[in-house]
């Protein structure tokens, strides 16, 4: 898709195709990686464009695309995009005002699993550095590593009790029980579907 001069095109054609639960898969060079490693080896005279993982997600905007997942490949010089119809836009930018409501009232905020669903969430909800400090996992391979686009630390769970948030940001509700344990009632949680729980009413 680097050489598509007239993608506006393409794109129409492919998501007139699509039906609701389609998903499309696009891979292209990372121009994060490019610019941070100052990589001119990548660079190539046939292509017209190039993309990092943000200014994908505004080029599907328009298409009425979401980004659901992101995959760094190829040693992180290359992206991996799953998109999917958007369903309901009001009902999308609903629950963003809400996530950054509540947000915003907690000064130690930590997002807890660190995957597409995240990832996808916060490059969407524009939830920025400032708003959110850290990522956690329990996968060592990510601990120390850095979220893509809006570019948290991924620390372990012991750094996430020794930090230790007001607000924890749940990325999976199934696991919201689970880690409730590590903070034993000192902090309050946040699903990504907007459900809010007090540290008194779990």
């Amino acid at each position: 898709m680097e050489s598509l001069l007239d993608y506006s095109h393409v794109f129409s054609m492919m998501v007139s195709a699509m039906h609701n639960q389609s998903q499309l898969y696009l891979e292209t060079l990372n121009l994060d990686y490019i610019l941070t490693h100052q990589d001119i080896s990548l660079l190539s005279h046939e292509y017209a464009r190039y993309y990092s993982t943000q200014a994908l997600g505004k080029l599907l905007a328009p298409f009425n695309l979401q980004v659901q997942q992101v995959c760094l490949l190829f040693n992180e010089q290359y992206l991996g995009l799953l998109a999917q119809k958007r369903q309901d836009i009001k009902g999308f930018f609903e629950l963003s005002e809400k996530l950054h409501t509540i947000v915003a009232k907690y000064n130690k905020v930590v997002i807890w699993g660190i995957a597409g669903r995240a990832i996808s969430m916060l490059t969407h909800t524009f939830l920025s550095l400032d708003q959110i400090q850290f990522g956690v996992d329990i996968d060592k391979e990510k601990q120390g590593q850095y979220i893509p686009v809006t570019g948290q630390r991924i620390i372990s769970p012991q750094e996430a009790i020794e930090f230790p948030p007001e607000l924890v940001i749940v990325a999976n509700a199934n696991y919201l029980e689970e880690i409730r344990q590590y903070f034993e009632g000192k902090t309050d949680f946040l699903t990504l579907d907007g459900q809010f729980y007090r540290r008194d009413e779990i």
